[in-house]
C-alpha cells in the first residue's frame, strides 16, 4: 500500500453488538470489515491489542461511534457567543458536575442557542461513560486515536436537517423500527436530549401488540421528555430500516392510536448498501445508515481538547508553510538573479562600459565647470577701465571720497563723493555733466538720472570750512 493510497484511507471503529468493528473506507465508498474485537463494560483492553491490524494503524482519519447511552448533555444559559468564554465556562461546570470523572472536561463539544424566551444559552454535548475513557487510553497505546466521536443520536440529528422539510426548531421525536425492535430519538429546537431502545418479545408476534407496545413506550418516553424540558413534543418522524416488518407498524397505525400526526421519513435503499455478511456492524440503531452517513464531517462529533485544538491550527499551519515557500522561492530567486548578474562575462563588461561612461561624464562635468568659470570672468568688467572712466567722468571741484565696485553679478558701482559749491544751479550743472560723462564712459546698463543721485549739505572738506554738498549714486554696469 503506497503513501498516496493511505491518505485517501479512513478508520471506521463501530462498537455495536457488544463488539468492537474495525471497517476501513476509501474514497470510492468502499468498506471492508478488517477485524472485530469482543467489547463490553468488562472488557480488560489491553488482552487485544494484538488483534489490531496493521491496516487500522495506518489509516490518517479515524472516526469512533459509540452507543448513545455513552453520550450526555447539559443546557447552561449563557449569554456571551465569545468561544474562549464558553469552553472555560463547560469546563468549569463539567469538572464540578462530575468530579469521579476528571477527564470528561476533554471530550466535550456544545453548540450555541437563543431564543425569543431564552437570552441564550449553552447546549453541551459529553463523553460520561467511565468505561469510555479507559477504552481511549487502550487506543492511544495501540496507536489510533480517533479524530471524531460520533453516536446514531448525533447522525441522526444531522440527517433529519436534510431530511426534514422546514427547520428542526420544535420538539420532536423520531421512532425507528426494526423486525423485533424500535428506537426512540428525542430532540430539543434540533439538539438531541435522550434515546431509548424498545426490545419486543419474541412471543408478541401480533401487529396489534407490537403497536400497542411500542404506543406504551413512547407515552412514557414523552413523558419523560416533559419533565426534563417543562415542554411537549409537537413533531413525530416514523423510519423504517432494511428488514422491518413494514405491514406490521406504519405512520397511519401510529397516528390514530397516539392521536399525533406521525410522518414517513423514507430511506433511499441505493443509499443504504449493509453487508450480506452475517456479522453486520450496521444493525440495530445503525441499521438506517449508510457508510457515508457515518463518514460525514458534518455530523456533530467530539474530539479530544489536544486534537480539536490542533484542527483548529492546521489552517493556520498551512497558510504559515505556505508563506515560508513563497518567500524561499522569492529569495532564491533573487539569490539567482544576483549571482547571475555578478557572474556573467556578458553583464561583467557592461558594468565596466557603465563606469567609464560615469567617469567621463564626471570629466565632463568637470569642463563645463571650468569653462563656465572662465566665461563668468570674461564677463568681468575690467576694475582699471571703470576707475579711468570714473575719473574722467568728475566735473572741476568735484571730488571722491569712496568708491566700491562689486564684480558679483549683477556688476555695480558705487560712487561717493562731494562738490564744492554754494549754489544749487551750479550743483545741478556739475551733477549732470557728470551723468553724462558717465554713461559715456561706463556704458552701463540705463543711463543714470538725477533721482538716482542722493545728497545733502555739508562740509565738503575737514581742514577748511568750505561750504558744499555730498552726494551718492550707485550705477548698473553691463
Amino acid at each position: 500500500m503506497n503513501a498516496l493510497t493511505i491518505k485517501k484511507i479512513k478508520l471506521i471503529m463501530i462498537v455495536n453488538n457488544d463488539k468492537l468493528y474495525l471497517v476501513i473506507s476509501n474514497q470510492k465508498n468502499d468498506s471492508t470489515i478488517i477485524g472485530t474485537i469482543p467489547f463490553n463494560r468488562t472488557s480488560v483492553f489491553d488482552d487485544f491489542s494484538c488483534s489490531i491490524p496493521v491496516q487500522a494503524k495506518k489509516a490518517q482519519s479515524n472516526i469512533l461511534i459509540l452507543p448513545d447511552y455513552f453520550l450526555g448533555n447539559i443546557l447552561y444559559p449563557f449569554t456571551s457567543e465569545k468561544r474562549s468564554l464558553a469552553e472555560a465556562f463547560l469546563q468549569r461546570k463539567l469538572s464540578e458536575s462530575f468530579p469521579a470523572n476528571p477527564e470528561i472536561i476533554n471530550f466535550f463539544n456544545y453548540t450555541y442557542t437563543r431564543s425569543r424566551q431564552d437570552a441564550g444559552s449553552l447546549y453541551a454535548f459529553f463523553i460520561q461513560d467511565p468505561v469510555f475513557f479507559k477504552f481511549y487510553q487502550w487506543l492511544l497505546h495501540v496507536g489510533i486515536q480517533p479524530d471524531r466521536i460520533t453516536t446514531p443520536a448525533l447522525i441522526w440529528q444531522h440527517l433529519l436537517g436534510k431530511r426534514v422539510k422546514g427547520s428542526l426548531d420544535g420538539n420532536l421525536c423520531l421512532i425507528h423500527t426494526l423486525f423485533n425492535e424500535s428506537y426512540l430519538y428525542f430532540f430539543v429546537h434540533g439538539d438531541f436530549l435522550f434515546s431509548r431502545s424498545i426490545a419486543f418479545p419474541e412471543s408478541i408476534a401480533d401487529a396489534k401488540e407490537k403497536i400497542d407496545s411500542l404506543v406504551y413506550e413512547i407515552t412514557q418516553s414523552i413523558y419523560l421528555f416533559s419533565q426534563k424540558v417543562r415542554s411537549e413534543v409537537n413533531e413525530f418522524y416514523l423510519v423504517s430500516s432494511v428488514g422491518a416488518d413494514l405491514k406490521t407498524i406504519d405512520e397511519k397505525q401510529l397516528s390514530e392510536r397516539m392521536e399525533k400526526n406521525v410522518q414517513r421519513i423514507d430511506i433511499d435503499q441505493k443509499e443504504n448498501p449493509c453487508p450480506a455478511e452475517a456479522d453486520n456492524p450496521l444493525t440495530g440503531p445503525l441499521a438506517a445508515f449508510a457508510w457515508h452517513d457515518l463518514e460525514s464531517d458534518k455530523v456533530s462529533s467530539i474530539s479530544h481538547r489536544k486534537v480539536a485544538l490542533g484542527k483548529a491550527w492546521n489552517p493556520v499551519q498551512r497558510v504559515g508553510i505556505l508563506t515560508g515557500l513563497l518567500v524561499l522561492l522569492l529569495l532564491g530567486s533573487e539569490t539567482f538573479y544576483l549571482t547571475f548578474w555578478k557572474n556573467n562575462p556578458f553583464i561583467t563588461e557592461t558594468h565596466r562600459i557603465a563606469d567609464d561612461m560615469a567617469t567621463n561624464r564626471n570629466s565632463i562635468r568637470q569642463y563645463n565647470e571650468l569653462l563656465d568659470t572662465i566665461m563668468t570672468e570674461r564677463q568681468r568688467p575690467n576694475p582699471s577701465a571703470l576707475f579711468a572712466g570714473v575719473i574722467r567722468s568728475l566735473p572741476e571741484k568735484t571730488t571722491i571720497q569712496e568708491l566700491e565696485f562689486n564684480f558679483e553679478s549683477p556688476f555695480q558701482i558705487v560712487i561717493k563723493g562731494t562738490v564744492q559749491t554754494d549754489n544749487p544751479g551750479q550743483l545741478k550743472a556739475t551733477l549732470s555733466k557728470m551723468l553724462d560723462d558717465l554713461t559715456r564712459y561706463l556704458k552701463p546698463v540705463r543711463s543714470p538720472l538725477m533721482n538716482d543721485i542722493n545728497f545733502d549739505r555739508g562740509q565738503v572738506n575737514s581742514a577748511s570750512d568750505s561750504p558744499g554738498y555730498r552726494f551718492y549714486i550707485q550705477v548698473d554696469l553691463k
